[in-house]
């Protein structure tokens, strides 16, 4: 819970090292350059935020046996690193920017389950992009140009790997000992590439419809087991919309029960939902779920979702109201019917109702009273 922010940071052996069990702190607008061994490394944490920084002529920034971190909008130019995961997972690490680094870009070691996207690595002296031993990654968005290899995964098999831009690397792709994803799908694609010589005529998930969708007619190779099926014609841009989202459970009514569904569609794929109720913390979920225990009275519900371009969609706001049924009560229906409308007049339906009710518990009781066994039911 702490905030390191504003400070210059030259010439030491580590500019800034959290180690375990360090969470929930804010690195962020710090300038780090020329430290010997790391310029910013966390071992054994989570929860942090690493945004904003410039990291000049050292080592980068290292995560080692660290999850759920954000590393994002940093400038890091001239260092031997750009961002380096090392046996860490469900990390994010996005919008960075990394130029000219000595031994890669962006590099992840027997790392899984983490999101890299929308970063920008250019005229790195090895990878843009690393894999060794890593699998179940995203690597979404990403601008590769000029690095000796665009990506290299090194026994790293089963990540997705689509909509990032391949800019003039001397080696676009280079895949040892793996299998991975390189589109989403048809129609979304998969990665723009410099040297694809393909045409676009043809549309349709086989591509072999008349009409050109924006997506190559065939497939880039990469090698025999890798491929691209659906290469995008022009370099993929930054996603700045928003996802939509449409509630349709719980609606403006009122339920007669303390568990009501909750149902909504997401326009596209989302990082992250969640939902508000009644105004209170944001609670993270993986989709359809079902709000228990609610309270009687009117409630409120709002659902959030995060897609991986960094944009937060946010749904109407929903009322509605729990309102549990009333018992009904039990006993000497007959006799308190009968015995009060041979006795009056006749009046109007509603006010008739409601007189009946009353009567009826009170009938009911005296004539309780008067027998020595309970009134029978009818």
């Amino acid at each position: 819970n702490n905030s390191i922010w504003g400070n210059n940071m030259t010439n030491n052996e580590y500019g800034i090292w959290f180690d375990f069990p360090s969470s929930n702190n804010v690195i962020s607008r710090n300038n780090i350059t020329a430290n010997t061994f790391m310029d910013i490394w966390l071992s054994r944490s989570s929860n942090n935020t690493i945004s904003g920084n410039n990291v000049n002529n050292g080592k980068g920034i290292l995560l080692r046996d660290s999850y759920d971190n954000n590393i994002h909008s940093n400038d890091v130019t001239d260092s031997e690193y750009g961002v380096v995961l090392w046996y860490s997972s469900t990390n994010r690490v996005y919008r960075n920017n990394i130029r000219n680094s000595r031994s890669g870009g962006v590099l992840l070691t027997y790392s899984t389950n983490n999101n890299l996207s929308e970063n920008k690595v250019i005229a790195s002296n090895n990878e843009g992009i690393w894999l060794e031993f890593s699998s179940e990654n995203t690597i979404f968005g990403n601008y590769l140009e000029n690095n000796q290899w665009g990506i290299h995964p090194w026994y790293s098999s089963n990540n997705e790997i689509y909509h990032n831009n391949f800019v003039h690397n001397t080696k676009q792709a280079w895949s040892e000992e793996s299998i991975n994803i390189w589109d989403s799908g048809y129609p979304s694609g998969g990665n723009y590439w410099s040297d694809y010589v393909g045409v676009d005529v043809k549309r349709g998930s086989g591509q072999n419809l008349p009409g050109s969708d924006g997506l190559g007619d065939t497939p880039y190779i990469i090698d025999l087991n890798n491929r691209d099926r659906y290469p995008l014609m022009n370099p993929w841009t930054l996603d700045t919309t928003s996802p939509s989202i449409t509630i349709l459970s719980p609606q403006n009514t009122t339920y007669t029960t303390s568990s009501v569904p909750l149902t909504f569609t997401v326009s596209e794929w989302a990082f992250w939902m969640g939902y508000s109720l009644d105004n209170q913390a944001k609670i993270t979920i993986s989709g359809n779920t079902t709000l228990t225990s609610l309270a009687e009275g009117p409630h409120s519900i709002i659902v959030y979702a995060n897609d991986t371009s960094g944009n937060m969609g946010t749904s109407n706001r929903v009322f509605f109201t729990v309102q549990m049924l009333p018992p009904r009560p039990v006993g000497g229906y007959s006799v308190a019917i009968n015995a009060y409308v041979t006795a009056e007049p006749l009046t109007p339906y509603l006010t008739l109702i409601a007189i009946i009710t009353i009567s009826f518990t009170t009938i009911s009781r005296k004539t309780h009273k008067k027998q020595n066994n309970p009134p029978k039911h009818t």
